[in-house]
């Protein structure tokens, strides 16, 4: 017997909503029962997606959807997270970061728990196939153990887009919080808590713009030193991920390839996702020097565990305590670019 579909609720049809979050709800068995427009061009898009239209969250029909995902700007998520834990959903979706600042995280979170629900924050990134490699060999020793990993997503833009990312806004912005708060959750995964940061944040493009080139020197409790670098100004090819440990090294090169794909309108499932037959292998080098194949990334499994979570009370697939905890290390961040010191995270 068939089980029936879950539904969600999404809000907000941006590039986010509707590129990102709805394919992957769709193919993980999600039914998107209703979309709730933030401008008239999302409008547009929703209905010629065919997709319900909902003029707000108070046009909601009596029944209460299983989820309801948060896919708008960051200093709107804490007011759409209050509008969306009126539904009575089991869980609450919110675009990484959750929020601009901590203090707001710890808030929404109590507020989800207090509903009877739980905030769920989107960290599609732990399920990147560079990622996912490089945890399998770190996890399984080719490395030895660790003494450093280097986490970079810098390219060349040299032009200032019209988006809001590109827009300084209260609280944590611009590379800081778009991408720290992938690549520091990466880090944090792979190697445990921070005790400290150095971090050297700028505007290179446009003076008193949002920051667009950022570098942490990450302290873990576990005693090995990651670096993250998050950049609009970096025109040469700079690996992906660089671990080096005692028995040896490895350097993943490219990008994974699952947002390209999702902006070509290639759907999950289709014959190559998460692959990208152009890019090399991971290269060890050391003691053994060997190729290691890019397993295929896999951004759907963050809904199939939410789906586990909702049916079967599994743990949802990452924890609001999680997020707090990046916003935190991206806090002292900018601290420390501020004060230019070494700053302790508590």
């Amino acid at each position: 017997m068939t089980e029936p579909p879950l539904h969600a609720v999404l809000i907000g049809f941006g590039n986010a909503g509707r590129m990102m979050h709805l394919p992957l709800l769709v193919a993980a068995g999600f039914e998107v029962s209703g979309v709730v427009a933030t401008s008239a061009a999302a409008e547009a898009r929703v209905r010629e997606a065919g997709l319900p239209l909902m003029e707000s969250l108070e046009t909601v029909d009596g029944s209460s959807p299983d989820i309801v995902v948060v896919a708008v700007p960051d200093e709107a998520h804490e007011d759409m997270l209050h509008s969306a834990l009126a539904l009575k959903p089991r869980a609450v979706v919110v675009d990484k970061p959750v929020a601009t600042s901590s203090a707001a995280a710890v808030r929404m979170t109590e507020a989800a728990r207090s509903a009877g629900s739980v905030l769920v924050p989107f960290q599609n990134r732990r399920w990147d196939g560079d990622f996912l490699t490089m945890k399998g060999l770190i996890g399984d020793g080719s490395l030895g153990d660790l003494i450093r990993v280097t986490s970079c997503i810098a390219r060349w833009t040299a032009a200032v887009g019209n988006s809001w990312r590109e827009r300084s806004r209260p609280g944590l912005d611009g590379r800081l919080a778009d991408l720290g708060s992938h690549l520091v959750d990466q880090l944090v995964n792979l190697l445990g808590p921070v005790d400290s940061v150095y971090a050297e944040v700028r505007a290179a493009r446009v003076a008193r713009g949002p920051n667009d080139d950022c570098f942490l020197a990450l302290r873990h409790r576990s005693g090995v030193t990651s670096h993250a670098h998050m950049s609009a100004v970096q025109s040469a090819p700079v690996p992906r991920f660089l671990a080096q440990g005692r028995l040896g090294s490895c350097q993943v090169d490219g990008m994974d390839p699952q947002q390209e794909q999702l902006v070509a309108g290639i759907r999950p499932g289709s014959i190559g996702w998460g692959t990208d037959p152009s890019r090399p292998a991971a290269a060890l080098t050391g003691t053994r020097t060997r190729s290691e194949p890019i397993v295929p990334g896999d951004w759907v499994e963050f809904y199939r565990l939410l789906r586990q979570h909702i049916q079967c009370a599994e743990p949802p697939p990452v924890l609001a305590e999680d997020a707090i905890q990046i916003l935190r290390i991206l806090e002292a961040s900018q601290q420390s670019a501020d004060e230019r010191s070494i700053v302790h995270v508590d």
